[in-house]
């Protein structure tokens, strides 16, 4: 039997890191950029080999259909995908590590573990005469959707309002509601949000999990590829909202289940206007769009909030969506929708990586020079901090870089990186400031530690900007955990 690609990639690794050890006790800058990009060399022509003899031509079409549960409803799921979702899916689905990780989570839970045993020892299973509003959403999402599986409803008991919905097992979907979510929503609110779930099923979302895939195959995976799972998923939120409102027929249900989840209140301890909380975000888009909004949870599995009530109003507005309810007058274009949204969304992507200007130039530098720091602040650049560091700017001359740095103390290194923010912060969005941020704790946690002193650093780059220090638990709680609501 040939040798599997995990099994070359992980002896490239080893090789790496006993031939870094050695180079990174000499001094030679050049021979630690050499070998660095020599291992990114390597790797990528080892998964491009076996992308060449595992992948076969497939007209689009069919590469489309296949990824998703099309047989499971007669809604057709590639009118209805975010285009942001799809082309991250396809192109990370093509991907043998990837592909072959998402082949066996298709196949469901691992062998021995009882989706239906394991939800009955912590919540209760409902039955149409006990939850006559909850059957009726479900009822509802089959006749919207064509939803054909059968659907076991259970509730637990959570003051916080959530829902989830798990792998299939024994041809059945199993979706859990928290009692509050229960509690709170109306019918309508409900179906959007069973809706949404079910989407996530029809769309195989569930294959394709972030922090499975990295926690199995993170040390195969380049950063890009780690950040792109990130931005599918968060993607991947805007599909499932679509089916959610198609399910529910009612942009002003979407909206209040929206407030009520985010709020953590009914509408009788607040009174609600759809109007206004439409207004307030669209005065918000304007806010997004010139980088002067402050948002606490910019980076997470999920959209920012505004960016999914965005982009559900111009969905609503769009001829794709109006067709389903018999409308014939429309706003957007199928195609000017998908590419309104997409500016939204990227804007919770990095952009000053791969800009040529000389202002991204010097943040880019900044973003070095604060890894650096970073990596050091525990006492030693661990080889992984370094490796994810120069990956992240695979451009960049990092032996000139780092060899500027040698010698220096942290505090020396953090007092040149203040003089360094004064430069570009004025140049940077308060989206780009968090971006940089984010990719600072990343780059803290890449050797699968996070000491008090790198916190403490942490903490003064965070001043630097402006942006309070709780952001970097936000970010922590964001890569360590998956949101399933």
């Amino acid at each position: 039997m040939s040798e599997s690609l995990e099994a070359k990639i992980a002896k490239l690794n080893a090789d790496f890191m006993e031939k870094m050890q050695v180079v990174q006790a000499s001094g030679d800058f050049q021979a630690i950029e050499a070998l660095s990009t020599d291992l990114q060399t390597k790797i990528n022509e080892l998964v491009q080999a076996q992308e060449r003899e595992l992948c076969q031509p497939v007209a689009p079409e069919t590469q489309k259909t296949s990824l998703y549960r099309q047989a499971d409803c007669s809604l057709e799921l590639d009118a209805f995908v975010y285009d942001g979702d799809r082309d991250y899916y396809l192109e990370l689905s093509r991907h043998p590590l990837i592909s072959r990780f998402c082949a066996e989570a298709s196949k469901g839970h691992a062998p021995g573990v009882d989706t239906k045993r394991e939800l009955l020892k912590r919540a209760l299973r409902l039955t149409p005469a006990m939850a006559p509003k909850v059957f009726s959403s479900v009822e509802r999402c089959r006749s919207k959707i064509g939803f054909r599986p059968e659907i076991h409803v259970y509730v637990a008991q959570d003051p916080h309002m959530n829902a989830y919905c798990y792998p299939p097992q024994h041809g059945a979907v199993h979706i859990l509601l928290t009692s509050s979510l229960l509690e709170k929503l109306s019918e309508d609110e409900l179906t959007f949000v069973m809706g949404h779930e079910l989407g996530h099923f029809l769309y195989r979302h569930h294959d394709l999990s972030p922090h499975a895939i990295l926690e199995q195959l993170g040390g195969n995976l380049t950063p890009a590829e780690s950040i792109k799972l990130f931005s599918w998923q968060r993607n991947s939120e805007l599909s499932a909202d679509r089916v959610g409102l198609i399910a529910c027929g009612s942009y002003e249900a979407a909206c209040l289940a929206n407030f009520k989840i985010s709020s953590g209140v009914t509408s009788d301890a607040l009174l609600f206007s759809l109007d206004g909380y439409v207004k307030q975000y669209e005065d918000m888009e304007q806010d997004i769009a010139s980088g002067t909004v402050t948002l606490q949870d910019l980076y997470s599995s999920h959209p920012i909030n505004p960016l999914r009530v965005i982009a559900l109003d111009v969905f609503q507005k769009s001829q794709t969506f109006r067709v389903t309810q018999g409308m014939s007058d429309h706003e957007y274009s199928e195609e000017a929708m998908e590419k309104k949204i997409a500016g939204f969304m990227r804007l919770m992507e990095p952009d000053y990586l791969d800009s040529t200007s000389e202002m991204a130039q010097m943040i880019r530098e900044a973003l070095f020079l604060a890894g650096y720091t970073i990596a050091l602040s525990d006492g030693e650049v661990e080889v992984e901090e370094m490796q994810y560091l120069m990956s992240l700017l695979p451009g960049e001359n990092h032996a000139l870089l780092q060899q500027r740095l040698e010698g220096k103390s942290v505090e020396m290194l953090l007092m040149a990186l203040g003089e360094q923010v004064e430069k570009i912060r004025p140049h940077m969005t308060q989206i780009s400031a968090t971006n940089f941020i984010r990719e600072v704790v990343t780059i803290a946690i890449t050797d699968g530690e996070l000491t008090n002193d790198e916190v403490a650093s942490l903490v003064e780059i965070c001043g630097m900007f402006g942006i309070h220090p709780s952001f970097i638990d936000h970010v922590l709680n964001s890569l360590a955990t998956q949101q399933a609501a």
